[in-house]
């Protein structure tokens, strides 16, 4: 997990937590991004606990409709 800064037009800065994450379908690694707008210790924690939910969620729900027993193929 990593934090980027970025400028928006009007000059103020908005922050973001970027991880990445293994996709179980296709086992290609993916990349998932939460955005906060103050940089400090608080923030920073709330945003990884988001950001670490978001990525659990995606990876849940990928791996549901995933089910061997009912993909059947031709």
């Amino acid at each position: 997990m990593y934090f980027e800064e970025r400028k928006r037009k009007n000059g103020k800065s908005t922050y973001y937590a970027v991880d990445r994450y293994v996709d179980p379908l296709t086992g290609k690694a993916k990349r998932e991004v939460v955005k906060f707008y103050t940089n400090t210790a608080r923030a920073r924690k709330q945003a990884e606990r988001d950001l670490a939910a978001k990525i659990e969620e995606l990876v849940a729900e990928k791996q549901g409709a995933f089910n061997g027993a009912a993909m059947v193929t031709f």
